[in-house]
């Protein structure tokens, strides 16, 4: 008997019916991980509009993210993933919150700058204080993080982050 009803749904969805109700049902979304070429797309877009002097701070949210996702989406490559509005403002404050916990790390150990110390081992030492201080995950976006390190927006962005912290 299962062998006719699967005779009998095969004949009744090549007859035009347009019936594609179990091939919906049995679809399931998959998680597509974002490559290190879409978070850099990503970023410069956020750039882009976050610091355009005409229309950069003056738009609302719905209407920034829409454009950063146009921008994203038209240049993604042939063969590229598009992504929603939705994904692209959760990822950007997944992303910007891990840097800002970065800087934070890599600021108060260059504060604390050791003679004789280079700029490597600081890096090396941020790490190993990044990931302890996060349940043993490591940072995955220092490539990331020198893009906006030096950038006055990004340096306001940790300002308010961490004016935002309770003391305890």
């Amino acid at each position: 008997p299962s062998v006719n009803l699967l005779q009998d749904f095969k004949a009744f969805n090549t007859k035009g019916a347009g019936c594609n109700i179990l091939h919906q049902a049995t679809k399931r979304r998959t998680r597509i991980n974002w490559t290190e070429e879409e978070n850099l797309r990503l970023l410069s877009c956020w750039l882009h509009h976050s610091t355009d002097p005409v229309k950069g701070i003056d738009r609302k949210s719905e209407y920034y993210w829409k454009a950063v996702a146009d921008e994203f989406n038209t240049n993604a490559p042939t063969n590229g993933h598009k992504r929603s509005i939705k994904q692209l403002k959760t990822h950007w404050g997944d992303v910007k919150r891990e840097i800002t916990k970065f800087c934070g790390v890599y600021g108060r150990l260059k504060t604390t700058w050791g003679s004789g110390q280079s700029d490597d081992m600081v890096m090396n030492s941020a790490h190993v204080v990044f990931k302890k201080e996060n349940k043993d995950k490591p940072f995955t976006l220092e490539y990331m993080w020198r893009e906006v390190k030096d950038l006055p927006k990004w340096r306001r962005i940790v300002q308010e982050e961490s004016g935002n912290k309770r003391t305890k």
